[in-house]
């Protein structure tokens, strides 16, 4: 059985990414499925209990100081600037959500 990890904005919590309810029924049978979210609401969807959710991101706190930290030590490494032109490219109005994620995604 394949194992697939789904990373959500905040799917199986509400608001959003509804078209998910339905996408997750039809890989029951075949795949062993995680959702990650990475935000979440006090009210979530009812899944199967196949699904597994991992609340990693949600519980994880990021001080200002975390994310600075780990933003210094990413500009440091080349694969920070191979991300920035492929992650960012020319539009400028995508270089925040990235730099925000640095402090998140940040290796431990």
């Amino acid at each position: 059985m394949q194992k697939i990890i789904l990373i959500t904005s905040s799917f199986p919590y509400y608001p959003g990414e509804q078209f998910l309810e339905t996408e997750v029924k039809y890989y029951l049978d075949s795949i062993n499925l995680t959702i990650i979210p990475l935000n979440s609401n006090e009210k979530c969807r009812d899944i199967p209990n196949d699904i597994k959710i991992d609340k990693y991101f949600i519980n994880k706190k990021n001080s200002t100081f975390s994310k600075m930290y780990y933003l210094s030590k990413s500009i440091m490494n080349l694969l920070f600037y191979k991300e920035l032109t492929t992650q960012v490219g020319v539009n400028l109005k995508r270089i925040k959500p990235f730099l925000s994620s640095i402090g998140l995604f940040h290796d431990n």
